[in-house]
């Protein structure tokens, strides 16, 4: 979507005013992870979202960001690593989330 430009002339001035919306950026985000990840779903999107914004992101930071239950995130990250499209590096604690594309080769 294109920014909304407003302009306005007063005598010793010219106001011009760039507005943008906000969730376009979130929307953009999850366009480009449909494309690349056309086979998750709308969860398992978001925590990859997430995780390429936050590498070291915990499951708990993903069940307050999304509003699931520990339980669906775990499901989720779950199915994610059994797809092959995650993979944890590291500790609990100091580790990172991999990602992988599903046409990447081992």
């Amino acid at each position: 979507m294109d920014p909304l430009i407003e302009e306005q002339f007063i005598p010793d001035r010219t106001i011009l005013t760039v507005s943008f919306r906000e969730t376009s950026i979130e929307t953009s985000i999850e366009t480009n992870t449909q494309k690349i990840f056309p086979n998750l779903n709308s969860n398992e999107r978001k925590i990859i979202s997430l995780i390429i914004d936050k590498p070291q992101i915990t499951l708990d930071e993903l069940e307050k960001l999304l509003s699931l239950s520990k339980n669906g995130v775990r499901y989720n990250v779950d199915r994610l690593k059994e797809k092959g499209v995650l993979k944890r590096e590291g500790s609990t604690k100091n580790g990172v989330w991999l990602i992988r594309n599903e046409n990447d080769e081992e």
